[in-house]
C-alpha cells in the first residue's frame, strides 16, 4: 500500500534501514511534498512520462569517468588536509519497495543532507535515477531542481515498470547533480549511489539514508 512509503525522517546513519511498514511520518516542517504518500495516490514528476527517445542518454550520463574524476578532485580540494568525516559528499534518503499489484518498483526520493557546494554560490541539486542496465532516456527519472540548497527536500515519487523477479536483477543508479544554468560550466556530479537490488526485500520495502560517493560504491560496515 502506498501509505507504507512514509519515511522515518529522523533516522540517521548510512547503515540504518527502517521498514516501510514500521515507519512513522516525521517530515521536516519545511518540506513541501510533491507526493501524497498518505492518501493512496502518487504525484509523479512529468519528466518520466515520456516514452519516446529510445536512444541511450549519453550526454547526460554522469557515470562518465570524467565526472567521477572531477568530483574526486573537488573533494580533495575541500578536504585540504582535514578530515571531512564519514560522509564527505553528504547523504540521500530513499524509500524503495516493489508493488506487486501495480507490478512496479516504487522509489521515493525524500531528501539530501550535507551536500557539497559546487561553486561559490552553493549548489542547485537535483536527483537523477536509472534502473540499470536500462540507460535509455525514456528510463531516466529526475526530480526538480532545488536552488541554492545543500539540504534539499524533494519528496518525489517515481516508479519503474518491472516485475518483482526482474527487479531483483537490477541495480538502481542514483546520482545527485548540480543543475547550473543553460550552457553553464557549473553542471556536474555532487554524489552517486549504486544499489544492488538482488539481495533486498523489495516486497517489504524500507526507508534509509545512504552515503553519496564519487563512483557510487557503498562502504560496508
Amino acid at each position: 500500500r502506498s501509505s507504507d512509503l512514509t519515511p522515518e525522517a529522523n533516522r540517521t546513519g548510512h547503515s540504518e534501514k527502517s521498514s516501510v511498514a514500521n515507519s512513522s511520518p516525521k517530515r521536516p516542517s519545511e518540506s513541501h511534498s510533491s507526493s501524497n504518500l498518505a492518501g493512496g495516490s502518487f504525484t509523479y514528476s512529468p519528466s518520466h512520462l515520456s516514452v519516446k527517445e529510445p536512444t541511450p542518454s549519453i550526454a547526460s550520463d554522469i557515470s562518465l569517468p570524467i565526472a567521477t574524476q572531477e568530483l574526486r578532485q573537488r573533494l580533495q580540494q575541500l578536504q585540504n588536509g582535514t578530515n571531512l568525516g564519514q560522509s564527505p559528499l553528504g547523504q540521500i534518503q530513499l524509500t524503495i519497495r516493489h508493488s506487486v499489484q501495480r507490478n512496479k518498483l516504487v522509489v521515493v526520493v525524500h531528501s539530501c543532507r550535507n551536500l557539497i557546494a559546487f561553486s561559490e554560490d552553493g549548489s542547485d541539486p537535483y536527483v537523477r535515477m536509472y534502473l540499470l542496465p536500462d540507460k535509455r532516456r525514456s528510463g531516466r527519472r529526475k526530480t526538480s531542481v532545488a536552488k541554492k540548497n545543500l539540504n534539499p527536500v524533494f519528496d518525489h515519487t517515481f516508479d519503474f515498470s518491472v516485475s518483482l523477479s526482474d527487479a531483483h536483477r537490477k541495480i538502481l543508479d542514483v546520482a545527485v547533480k548540480n543543475s547550473g544554468g543553460f550552457l553553464s560550466r557549473d553542471k556536474g556530479l555532487l554524489g552517486k549511489l549504486l544499489i544492488d537490488l538482488s539481495s533486498e526485500d523489495l516486497s517489504k520495502g524500507w526507508t534509509q539514508w545512504y552515503d553519496l560517493t564519487e563512483d557510487g560504491a557503498r562502504s560496508e560496515e
